[in-house]
């Protein structure tokens, strides 16, 4: 490979920064080992820096010592002092040094630290140094430098200051501009800077093309990259030549040679390379030209061009004929190739003649006229002149000789046409509907004017005279009566006189041959029926039963007829009355009862008796209750209910329950006839009686009081809640 992509520069740049994020992720992961071990320390090494003040001798009791820190320690003990006690002991611990802890060093960036104790405490000692690709601008000794964790935890020394290593200046290649890209405006051409070169138009790049500054503050990719000028692809196509190109000349060159049949137009034939681009052509190849050709008599000539290879075609104008080649082709020494061809006259023959007719005409070549015509009673149809054609042939289609129509003749009202067709020299015949008849011409000939020798007839309709009246009817319209006459199939309707009923068909049609259909029907009597009468043994005296007849009606013995006894058909079929016979009874029957027999009666539901006098009710009625109709008892006075079973009190019990006639039995605490008293207003009287266990009241116990101390005990009847 040559060059560099921009891809892999970009990866580089990446790989560099990749490097120094891990560089960083290791030194805080040693930073927190070191605070964790420092913590440690702390404790595991107090006991190393214990020393107290006074020098060791032999104590006695009540003597005091003082404890004190070593420098680089400290103690959060309250009282450094301690005595000896009678015990033999000391009245306090010795004291607990720690050595004195320095916050977490800064890491500044670019650099690393390193540290043989990993810890932050007192006399702790860090060393930096700068990442690959960056220098130190302030070092100690060989490019480090140092800090120590100090007495009073600080740190003292200089932090390092990392500055990426500088690549300085570039070879620039030639015919070509450069773009530098800087990771650190404060840093040019240093780490991790790049240069991208691209070469000038007309020119390629030969190698890769970029420089990276390196870790080493060297540019990489310094390989002796070039730009080269660029040759050119194939010449280009040149209209109607043929080329001939030499790859291996410089520069190179593309000469042009002219197609037979063309010439050269302008300067030069050679095309040379500059830069990568084929200089512009000042040279064409034009085509040889033929010049216009001759036209034949009656012909004309249709080319686009009269140049080499091109081709004239010859037709002829309308009516003509080619005879000869039809086409000719310039060619390359600028003749025409091909014989003049000429232009005939066309012929159409002498055209037909359409039947029952004629035609005439000026002639058989391009344009003549024919003139057609058709015999008499005939019509032409089609263009009555053709004219022969520029193809040989007779414009338009043979006209036709048809037989002139005389239309269709409009049939007469109630009548109809009879023909099959309505043309020249045809007949048609008229006839009328049954029961009407012709006035005029029965027959017409169409005529070779085209109309008709007669016009259509007329049909009038059948006459009937006003019929007699069939029995017992009359007309259903008094117009119809007064009409004297009836056009065919006119219908006459009947009604029936009063009395009658219709049966069958009440009308009469007027028929084709003027005289009335058959009257079919007829008007009956009226039939009221045999008269029902509500007994079996009442005689009906009379035989006929139809409107205007009378029967007379007897009852049977033991009864009487209720109303009149002499009965009369009306026109509406029913009798004028109707009479019904009646057993007789002595006494009226009660309770909705019916005499059906000489003093006996028939009772409703719930009642019984010889006249229906009695109630009957189904379940007794007590207390002294008494039936007094269907299923329904009149109570005593203190009592009520559909069986008089349950006592009432008339004044009702306020609280209380009525128990008897007029007695309520009241709650707990009031009294009275209807419990209308509060027990307190018998407090006196109550002293006066025997005492009573009120919860052990019942009916038979207030019995048995109401009967030992009398009417008062009545007044204050008290029951247990």
């Amino acid at each position: 490979r040559n060059s560099w992509s921009m891809a892999e520069v970009i990866t580089f740049e990446q790989m560099l920064a990749n490097r120094r994020a891990e560089r960083l992720e290791q030194q805080k992961a040693l930073q927190k080992q070191a605070e964790l071990q420092q913590v440690q320390q702390e404790v595991t090494q107090t006991a190393e820096y214990f020393t107290p003040v006074e020098e060791e001798r032999v104590f006695f009791v009540d003597d005091v010592v003082q404890f004190g820190c070593n420098e680089g320690f400290y103690t959060d003990s309250v009282t450094n002092d301690s005595r000896c006690t009678d015990t033999g002991l000391w009245s306090s611990s010795p004291v607990l040094c720690r050595r004195v802890s320095c916050l977490s060093p800064e890491l500044p960036q670019h650099s690393t630290v390193r540290s043989n104790q990993d810890t932050f405490l007192y006399g702790s000692k860090y060393t930096y140094t700068c990442v690959e690709g960056f220098i130190m601008k302030n070092p100690t000794s060989n490019d480090t430098t140092s800090i120590q964790c100090s007495a009073d935890g600080e740190w003292v020394g200089e932090l390092p200051q990392c500055e990426p290593v500088h690549c300085g200046d570039f070879h620039k290649l030639v015919d070509a501009t450069h773009l530098v890209t800087n990771p650190d405006h404060q840093f040019p051409l240093s780490l991790g800077s790049v240069i991208t070169f691209e070469c000038n138009a007309g020119y390629r790049m030969n190698g890769r093309g970029v420089l990276v500054c390196d870790v080493d503050g060297k540019w990489l990719g310094e390989d002796g990259s070039t730009c080269v000028e660029q040759l050119c692809s194939a010449p280009p196509i040149i209209r109607n030549t043929t080329r001939t190109f030499d790859t291996e000349a410089r520069p190179q060159t593309a000469t042009y040679t002219c197609k037979d049949g063309y010439t050269t137009q302008g300067t030069g034939s050679i095309l040379t390379c500059r830069l990568g681009q084929w200089s512009e052509p000042q040279f064409s190849c034009s085509p040889v030209n033929c010049n216009e050709p001759n036209i034949p008599l009656n012909g004309k000539i249709t080319a686009r061009h009269f140049s080499f290879g091109s081709v004239a075609n010859y037709t002829c104008t309308a009516g003509h004929l080619l005879r000869g080649a039809a086409s000719i082709v310039c060619r390359k020494d600028g003749r025409w190739a091909g014989n003049l061809p000429y232009c005939e006259p066309v012929k159409c023959g002498m055209p037909q003649s359409p039947d029952s007719g004629s035609v005439s005409v000026s002639g058989t070549v391009y344009l003549s006229t024919a003139n057609y015509a058709c015999a008499r009673g005939y019509l032409l149809r089609g263009n009555n002149t053709r004219y022969c054609t520029d193809d040989g042939t007779w414009s338009w289609h043979m006209p036709s000789c048809y037989r002139k129509d005389c239309g269709e003749l409009p049939p007469p009202r109630r009548g109809y046409v009879m023909g099959v067709s309505t043309l020249f020299g045809d007949r048609v015949k008229f006839a009328c509907e049954p029961g009407h008849v012709l006035h005029g011409a029965s027959l017409a000939t169409c005529q070779h004017s085209g109309n008709w020798s007669d016009s259509s007839p007329t049909c009038a309709a059948v006459q009937c005279a006003t019929p007699p009246l069939p029995p017992n009817t009359a007309f259903s319209s008094s117009a119809i009566g007064a009409s004297l006459q009836h056009e065919y199939n006119s219908t006459l309707r009947y009604k029936c006189l009063r009395g009658h009923i219709p049966r069958g068909d009440l009308t009469q049609r007027c028929t084709e041959d003027g005289t009335w259909s058959p009257f079919t029907g007829q008007c009956a009597k009226m039939s009221c029926g045999r008269p029902v009468v509500n007994h079996d043994g009442a005689i009906i005296l009379g035989r006929s039963f139809y409107y205007k007849d009378r029967v007379v009606v007897r009852c049977p013995a033991g009864t009487s007829a209720s109303g009149p006894t002499v009965l009369s058909c009306q026109s509406d079929g029913t009798w004028s009355a109707s009479p019904t016979c009646s057993a007789s009874c002595s006494r009226r029957c009660l309770h909705g009862g019916v005499c059906v027999s000489n003093n006996h009666c028939s009772c409703q539901p719930g009642y019984y008796g010889q006249r229906c006098q009695h109630a009957r009710c189904l379940l007794q009625c007590l207390n002294g209750g008494v039936c007094a109709g269907p299923h329904k008892c009149k109570c005593k006075p203190g009592y009520e209910g559909r069986r008089c079973h349950r006592p009432s009190c008339s004044s009702g019990c306020l609280g209380g329950r009525c128990i008897g006639p007029n007695v309520c039995l009241c709650p707990h605490g009031v009294t009275g006839s209807s419990c209308q008293q509060s027990y307190d207003d018998y407090s006196d009287y109550d002293q006066q009686l025997p005492q009573t266990n009120y919860e052990d009241w019942d009916v038979a116990s207030l019995r048995r009081r109401l009967s030992a101390n009398g009417g008062a005990l009545r007044q204050r009847l008290v029951r247990s809640p």
